[in-house]
């Protein structure tokens, strides 16, 4: 957990209060082998009510491939609750 703290640190995150664990569960943000984090990140959609959670979110990583997947099961869904 140190490992993690120092990460977060050395990066000038600064990260407050967890929220939502009821959507969210007890993920935490982990810190791996390759010095890379990977977050627990919550999308919410206030709009239509609705939320997406992404398990493990690398900090390389960025968020239009989630959302462009994210997107893809969305019209997957829709076309196939057409038929």
């Amino acid at each position: 957990m140190h490992e993690l703290a120092s990460a977060i640190e050395n990066r000038g995150l600064k990260v407050g209060k967890a929220m939502y664990r009821e959507l969210t569960g007890l993920r935490k943000p982990v810190f791996d082998k390759s010095n890379i984090l990977h977050w627990p990140v919550l999308l919410l959609y206030a709009e239509v009510m609705s939320s997406d959670f992404i398990e493990d979110f690398c900090e390389t990583d960025m968020f239009t491939v989630h959302l462009d997947m994210i997107s893809f099961y969305m019209k997957c869904l829709f076309t196939f609750s057409l038929y």
